[in-house]
């Protein structure tokens, strides 16, 4: 565990690194003052910079001793030539946390420990043994290969997650894959999160939402299959609700936040492409920069896009011969190496037929009408939290349309964009690993607006706590369980 982290602090300070140079461009190039940002959505940006640079050398060079090797010396460079600003960043940062207080030190220590030791277990994921690892070990050791889905369909998804997740997985340095980048991003998230205990800067309801959130990521299913694996899924499910607490609060945001909220909607496409919805946000920002006149923040937006999505696309081409695999409607591309469009449908079929299948036989569910089958899957498919979740995302329009006259603008858009997410994934696959990014900010948002504010800070803030713990031990349960039944089959 020791080994694992120094590797998470090497990851956290070169994603810091990559992050602050955004940062520091950001801040010459605006007369706009700043606000004091948070140094984990800085190395959160960092970490999507570091991806969209990888997707760029995959296509000439495997993601392995080369890469690392660049990368750390760019680091280095950067941490030289930004010295001044990384001081004057540093002393914020360490100012902010001051005030959190020890009891929430004690908490990211206790975290810390609990995300190590799961990340430090072999993985149960059934999607790690089937695609992720393979994949992974193809980026470390060739570039980009043309064709690769006809060796295995769901190759050709290519999660540029798992570019990252290829870049620090150093089986070249230790000679044991390490694919636990997902853990990396708990820690950073968590601590982004860990400003509820900072009282005097977070206003209700945001206090409550962020509160609510960080419960929720550490819901136990969840963090058993999502934080062993490099799951796409995971990070859908963070920036989901991170998108959500950065665009609603759009007017008050720091630096490092506008940063994201251009770079993560780019990146989510190209970590899965099912979350296409998310391209909404960058489009009413553009929308609303043309409206304004603001050509170069319009630019800006459009020209980040095109960076970010540009060399997917090519990976994308390379790999299965479609723009967006797995959607083989959009067949511009005739090369040599196209995998079958049957092969395609095949495999979409059986993603959205499988996101029905949980506790029922496929063929008698499948046989039924459409509202027996959605009936089976709610009443028998779901677990408990899941069916509750969906239950407050289905009634949280009450609660908005009650206090519609205390949102904002951009409350309201934020608040469309989950819906329009909610009937794509309901079109698509409606497993709900695949929807935490739109229904937990959606159900928290509506609980946190009816939640009275007569209970004293305090007490919000350590009932969140012992709610995390509490969901904390019992993963660490499941987890023992489901590792014991594991070793007891193979034997």
């Amino acid at each position: 565990m020791l080994y694992l982290l120094l590797k998470f602090a090497y990851i956290i300070l070169l994603s810091f690194l990559f992050g602050i140079a955004s940062d520091w461009i950001l801040q010459k190039y605006t007369a706009r003052p700043d606000r004091p940002g948070s140094f984990a959505i800085t190395a959160i940006n960092g970490l999507m910079i570091i991806g969209m640079i990888c997707s760029y050398f995959s296509l000439v060079a495997p993601l392995a001793v080369t890469c690392n090797v660049l990368l750390g010396a760019t680091g280095i460079g950067i941490a030289i030539l930004l010295r001044r600003h990384i001081k004057e960043r540093w002393i914020q940062y360490h100012g902010q946390y001051k005030t959190a207080g020890g009891w929430a030190f004690l908490f990211f220590i206790l975290l810390t420990a609990y995300v190590l030791y799961l990340s430090a277990l072999q993985s149960i994921n059934y999607d790690e043994g089937l695609y992720y690892a393979p994949f992974i070990k193809w980026i470390q050791t060739y570039r980009v290969v043309p064709g690769l889905a006809n060796l295995h369909e769901r190759f050709g998804f290519n999660s540029h997650w798992h570019l990252l997740a290829a870049v620090f997985n150093w089986s070249w340095l230790t000679g044991q894959s390490g694919n636990q980048l997902n853990g990396v991003l708990y820690l950073l998230v968590s601590v982004y999160l860990l400003q509820i205990f900072r009282h005097p800067h977070i206003q209700w309801p945001h206090q409550l939402i962020m509160a609510g959130i960080l419960l929720l990521i550490n819901m136990p299913q969840t963090s058993v299959y999502f934080i062993t694996a490099p799951s796409a899924d995971l990070v859908i499910f963070y920036f989901g609700c991170l998108l959500f607490l950065c665009w609603s609060q759009q007017e008050h945001i720091s630096g490092d936040l506008r940063i994201f909220r251009i770079l993560a909607p780019f990146f989510l496409v190209t970590v899965k492409v099912s979350s296409m919805p998310v391209l909404l946000l960058p489009a009413i920002a553009t929308w609303q920069y043309l409206y304004t006149r603001s050509w170069t923040k319009a630019a800006a937006v459009c020209l980040t896009g095109i960076i970010i999505l540009t060399p997917w696309i090519i990976r994308n081409v390379m790999l299965s011969g479609y723009l967006l695999f797995p959607l083989e409607t959009i067949d511009i591309c005739q090369v040599d190496w196209k995998s079958p469009a049957a092969e395609i449908i095949r495999n979409r079929s059986l993603v959205h037929d499988c996101a029905y299948v949980m506790n029922k036989d496929a063929a008698v569910l499948q046989a039924g009408a459409g509202l027996q089958k959605m009936y089976t899957w709610f009443f028998h498919n779901l677990r408990l939290y899941d069916k509750l979740l969906l239950m407050g995302f289905v009634l949280s329009p009450i609660v908005i349309v009650y206090h519609h006259r205390r949102l904002t603008r951009a409350q309201w858009e934020s608040y469309s964009y989950l819906w329009i997410g909610m009937l794509f994934w309901l079109s698509q696959a409606p497993d709900p690993r695949f929807a935490y990014g739109y229904l937990v900010p959606g159900t928290v948002w509506a609980v946190a607006l009816l939640v009275k504010t007569n209970k004293s800070f305090h007490f919000q803030r350590g009932i969140t706590v012992g709610c995390t713990l509490l969901f904390a031990v019992i993963t660490l349960y499941y987890i023992t369980i489901c590792t014991g039944s594991s070793s007891a089959e193979a034997s």
